[in-house]
């Protein structure tokens, strides 16, 4: 036994007497007796986690979120009623960034939606509406199964937050006897059998989106490390059985459908980048070449990404998967690697998915809307998949859990079973101007706020 697991199983011998945290629930024992395999599950990650979609938590994506997807499979009821795995559903239209960011009181964006002209905001909330669309927030007096929390980057899984999304998903202090728990210590409380961990994407998004500074890697490392020995520790402290934990490691930020390659984008718009080192050009792009007044003009720096930055922030990539991977090799976790399979998306489609941004697939002669929203493994925002994209990553789990699994193996997600539909039902603006752009920055701004710090 390698000395990490030696150092984690002392640990769980002590936690085992002195209860780890500050828990709801105490086991009554936690002596090792024979269960069904599997028998709880719990997610833990960021929006990628929680089945975000178009730019906001909304109970559309929710209910095809891939822990939702995989919960299913395992048996589990999974509804907005009574369930067996729950999650914190938000009605329409929803909760996204803050408009305002920074200013605590600011009103937040609703989903985003596909208006048959551009991409439109459906709606705003204040503050004080969230707690009306949180529908599952009374109906379970436990921590939810799924505790994807949009905005999350990794070295927070360890923290007890209670502000934006966190409060939302957490519910500190309502849980607790008005403690705070941070998201592992939530996880742990569920006494999982199962656990799936997709965190880190955070770290990096942020760089890639909006210049914020990422994590450093030794600081990511010792974060992951950190969070899966206290989230096996304190899960088995509970049980006295050690979970099957299986981790999903960080995708190349050029695997995103936001990020269109320069070479696709030169049969679009031929004339060039102000920078001519562009690898990459962001899909708010297709907006700004739609202006006349932009016609036949280089594409503007801040619309792309330059060869050199994006080296960059995919050899960091690099580096966190090397953790995670070490990690998990270290404890025995599963791993999934998402990276490949979402570059192997990005190259050549799979399951009959593309990675290319549903915008560009409507610019393709015949295709409708519906054609459009099945090929597309994205949603709107670029940045999370839509429900078919979940499915794939949903299956790449089910894969790993059934390499680990001593039971009946799980079936796949049937890809055909699953829809999207990014108009949302509501009418389109038929008196909208032609030559309106069929996304805005200000549109794609407020869909990819969650990651703004």
């Amino acid at each position: 036994m390698n000395t990490r697991l030696n150092k984690m199983m002392i640990g769980v011998a002590m936690a085992t007497f002195l209860v780890v945290g500050c828990t709801v629930d105490p086991p009554s024992s936690v002596e090792v007796t024979a269960r069904p395999t599997f028998s709880s599950y719990v997610a833990i990650g960021n929006s990628l986690t929680a089945g975000y979609q178009d730019g906001a938590l909304h109970v559309n994506g929710q209910l095809n979120s891939f822990p939702a997807m995989i919960a299913r499979k395992m048996g589990l009821h999974v509804a907005l009623t009574s369930s067996e795995f729950t999650q914190p559903y938000l009605m329409h239209p929803g909760v996204g960034s803050p408009i305002d960011r920074g200013n605590p009181l600011s009103d937040l964006v609703g989903v985003s939606y596909w208006n048959g002209v551009t991409v439109a905001v459906s709606d705003t909330v204040t503050i004080a509406e969230v707690p009306a669309l949180h529908v599952t927030a009374e109906r379970s007096s436990a921590p939810y199964n799924n505790l994807g929390v949009p905005g999350a980057k990794l070295a927070e899984s360890l923290q007890s937050r209670e502000d934006g999304m966190f409060r939302i998903v957490l519910r500190n202090p309502d849980l607790g006897n008005g403690t705070s728990q941070s998201l592992v210590d939530w996880a742990a409380t569920r006494n999982p059998s199962l656990i799936t961990v997709w965190l880190g994407a955070n770290d990096v998004l942020g760089a890639a989106l909006y210049g914020d500074d990422p994590t450093d890697p030794t600081a990511f490392e010792n974060s992951f490390e950190a969070m899966m020995d206290s989230l096996v520790t304190k899960a088995t402290a509970r049980t006295g059985i050690a979970p099957t934990v299986v981790a999903g490691n960080i995708p190349y930020i050029s695997s995103m459908a936001y990020f269109i390659p320069s070479a696709v984008f030169d049969t679009i718009y031929p004339y060039g980048y102000v920078d001519t080192t562009a690898a990459l050009v962001r899909i708010q792009a297709l907006g700004w070449i739609t202006d006349p007044a932009n016609a036949g003009q280089p594409v503007p720096a801040p619309y792309t990404l330059g060869a050199a930055t994006v080296t960059t922030l995919n050899t960091l990539v690099d580096a966190y998967n090397t953790a995670i991977e070490t990690v998990c090799t270290d404890i025995g976790a599963g791993l999934v690697d998402l990276n490949t399979i979402l570059q192997e998306l990005s190259a050549t489609g799979l399951e009959g998915l593309v990675s290319t941004h549903f915008l560009l697939l409507m610019q393709q002669d015949g295709m409708t809307v519906e054609t459009a929203a099945n090929m597309a493994a994205f949603s709107l925002d670029g940045v999370h998949p839509s429900p078919r994209g979940y499915a794939l990553i949903a299956n790449a789990f089910i894969d790993e859990i059934n390499d680990l699994s001593n039971g009946a193996p799980l079936g796949h997600v049937a890809m055909g079973d699953i829809s999207w539909d990014p108009t949302y039902g509501i009418p389109g603006d038929k008196a909208a101007d032609p030559d309106t752009p069929p996304i805005t920055d200000a549109v794609m701004d407020l869909m990819t706020g969650i990651f703004r710090r």
